[in-house]
């Protein structure tokens, strides 16, 4: 009887066989290569680099030459960046304010040491660009022109780094009030318009056309007429009626610096409002 061997395999069995062998040996070089690199990782991460580092190792992630300016929060973020990083970013790029260097980006978003140092070569920023020397006699600087404070809305006035809804609205507020900004240091009179604010809304306003007023006649008014003006109250209206009175007329404004408890430092803003005529 012929013996037949039940361990013999077919060519086509075989070369399932063959395959399946090289599959699991691959499988097994990779586990012992990905064990070899979480190794080599925690090494480098023993020397104390920083997660924006340990993630260019990781993933040899290639960086290119980019304007911070207009990062995205996705490339911020593979970037290295901390959400708060990236917000405080954004909150700087709203108030239409651009960063102009490597140092700036760093203090306006917080960054730290090594992450500015490993990004500094790729930020790019066009206004450090110097002219070539043909052509630096012909370079110009263009300046935007400043908007007239007496036409500006509220959208206008929200542009300035610190004015909100609630600011551009007292100021606008103010200035009906008064019958137009005359002099540019008014706006130091609107309540909680902040010295540094103010100096920055006049590097884009300013007052182009002075408002025209209808002065009211002093030896005329009423009380009531004279308190409703600006920089005058009731108890000063009611003193220069007083006044009035007793000298039969009013000669020149600059008269009502006889008046006791008279806003004589406001003279220049009040005598807007007034004639003897």
């Amino acid at each position: 009887m012929k013996f037949i061997s039940h361990l013999r395999f077919s060519k086509s069995q075989r070369s399932g066989i063959f395959f399946l062998i090289i599959i699991v040996a691959s499988f097994y070089m990779g586990s012992f290569g990905m064990d070899s690199f979480k190794y080599e990782f925690y090494k480098i991460n023993k020397t104390g680099l920083t997660s924006f580092e340990e993630n260019t190792i990781k993933y040899h992630q290639k960086i290119f030459p980019f304007n911070p300016n207009y990062l995205t929060d996705y490339k911020a973020y593979a970037l290295g960046m901390s959400i708060e990083e990236i917000d405080k970013l954004h909150a700087y790029r709203n108030h239409g304010r651009y960063v102009n260097s490597p140092a700036e980006f760093q203090k306006i978003t917080g960054i730290s040491d090594s992450l500015h140092a490993f990004l500094g070569p790729y930020l790019k920023f066009p206004n450090n660009k110097k002219p070539s020397k043909k052509y630096k006699s012909q370079a110009v600087s263009y300046k935007t022109p400043k908007k007239d404070i007496n036409g500006a809305t509220v959208q206008d006035l929200k542009k300035v780094y610190g004015i909100g809804d609630k600011l551009a609205a007292r100021i606008i507020k103010y200035r009906n009030l008064l019958g137009g900004f005359y002099f540019k240091d008014q706006l130091n009179e609107v309540y909680g318009l902040k010295p540094d604010v103010v100096n920055r809304l006049l590097k884009q306003f300013t007052i182009l056309q002075q408002p025209k007023f209808t002065p009211v006649n002093v030896n005329l008014a009423s009380i009531k007429k004279l308190s409703s003006l600006p920089y005058l109250d009731w108890k000063i209206a009611k003193k220069i009626v007083t006044y009035r009175t007793s000298h039969i007329k009013i000669n020149s404004i600059s008269e009502l610096k006889k008046i006791e408890d008279f806003p004589t430092e406001k003279l220049n803003r009040i005598e807007l409002y007034l004639t003897t005529e």
